[in-house]
């Protein structure tokens, strides 16, 4: 089982996020329905870990907050994009629920120092150089949305396909 931690993105701003999709050639866009905040990636992991994950997260406790969602940008490799993304106003209440579901999930996945960049991917690309999504960039350099609250983070599996992951919601676990 392949599994992951991310907070759910509210259905008006994936509504938002759809209108920045453009024609670009050799980009996979993200389907609406798989639009989140990732938190961490676990990866595959047993039946055993699997329910040792559960009464980890379990125990968490944190308060809600709000997130801004705030400009776009793009990781790349080398000359090369490679993803382009939603990213948000920063967070201290963010950081620190990433911070403490790594340190908690420590022994799964990758490693817990791993930096954390909270972004939504918007599209994958294949091979484009970063000067074909300059206009992208730049024509949405000033993208924002409404704050909305954050309530909960939830324990994803996901199946790859050849027409991307298929995401289900194992677990919920509620803030505050």
């Amino acid at each position: 089982m392949r599994l992951f931690i991310a907070i759910d993105i509210p259905e008006q701003l994936k509504q938002e996020l759809a209108l920045l999709k453009v024609p670009l050639k050799h980009a996979r866009w993200t389907p609406l329905e798989n639009m989140h905040l990732t938190l961490k990636f676990i990866g595959e992991v047993r039946s055993f870990e699997y329910q040792q994950i559960i009464k980890i997260l379990e125990e968490i406790e944190h308060e809600p907050f709000n997130l801004v969602p705030k400009s776009v940008g793009h990781f790349a490799n080398r000359n090369f994009a490679k993803v382009l993304w939603a990213g948000f106003e920063p967070s201290v209440s963010l950081d620190a629920l990433a911070s403490k579901i790594r340190k908690a999930l420590k022994n799964f996945g990758k490693d817990a120092s791993q930096s954390f960049h909270p972004h939504i991917t918007l599209a994958r690309l294949d091979k484009v150089p970063i000067e074909q999504i300059v206009p992208f960039l730049q024509c949405y350099s000033m993208f924002s949305a409404a704050s909305f609250p954050v309530e909960s983070f939830s324990l994803y599996s996901s199946v790859p396909t050849p027409r991307g992951s298929c995401y289900t919601k194992e677990l919920q676990i509620d803030l505050g």
